[in-house]
């Protein structure tokens, strides 16, 4: 059998602060700043699925092509994003950044997925705005 707890009512001493200063926002979590390893990782993630979304997108492959085979269900795509951007033939074209080292972005099943959303009727510019 659970026991069941009551909630406390608040004191007026809280609820007063609160209106005087408005409401205070309580967000879960650790705030990320510039400085911080997630922050790093998300700019990174960013920008490598938009790297990969118009690459493909644009790609003459996804073009007229609407059958998958093997290769697509099961391959990837691989970028590199140094700070001042590749530019090399045989690559594909990544941007320049402000972070201060060179990563690496992995893009599983892209044809795939690009075709889901062909399919479901989501272009990649709006499907990026959001």
């Amino acid at each position: 059998m659970f026991k069941r707890s009551k909630r406390k009512a608040p004191t007026k001493a809280a609820s007063t602060t609160a209106a005087e200063n408005g409401p205070e926002i309580v967000v879960p979590g650790k705030l990320i700043t510039a400085e911080n390893d997630m922050y790093i990782m998300s700019i990174g993630m960013m920008l490598g699925l938009r790297v990969s979304l118009l690459y493909n997108a644009e790609s003459k492959v996804n073009a007229g092509n609407r059958t998958m085979t093997a290769d697509d269900v099961h391959g990837s795509d691989k970028y590199v994003f140094p700070p001042e951007g590749m530019e090399k033939a045989g690559f594909p074209q990544t941007p320049r950044h402000h972070l201060s080292h060179t990563f690496k972005f992995k893009d599983y099943c892209p044809k795939v997925l690009h075709q889901v959303r062909l399919l479901s009727g989501i272009d990649t510019q709006s499907y990026m705005d959001r």
